[in-house]
């Protein structure tokens, strides 16, 4: 399988992109992805949903947490953990 993102966080933080408890946490990856990283595709041309500027990230791909903070968006609380691939 693979992880589908988009690269803007205002499309990734929305609440209706995905089903959760009214009293649950949102937790959000945030991928620092280099100029040139060859572990993704953006398919945001292709998709039915261009407006999401969407990435899938191949599998297998591996990175490294490195840093993890909690702050308020669109009136939820959102754990942000960022990440970036291991060479």
């Amino acid at each position: 399988s693979f992880i589908s993102a988009s690269i803007n966080i205002a499309v990734a933080s929305k609440n209706n992109n995905f089903k959760r408890k009214e009293d649950a946490d949102d937790h959000l990856l945030h991928f620092i992805l280099p100029k040139g990283y060859r572990g993704c595709f953006y398919i945001g041309p292709y998709s039915t949903s261009p407006e999401e500027l969407e990435i899938v990230i191949f599998p297998n791909e591996r990175f490294r947490l490195i840093s993890s903070k909690t702050r308020k968006l669109d009136d939820a609380i959102r754990h942000i953990y960022t990440l970036k691939p291991v060479k």
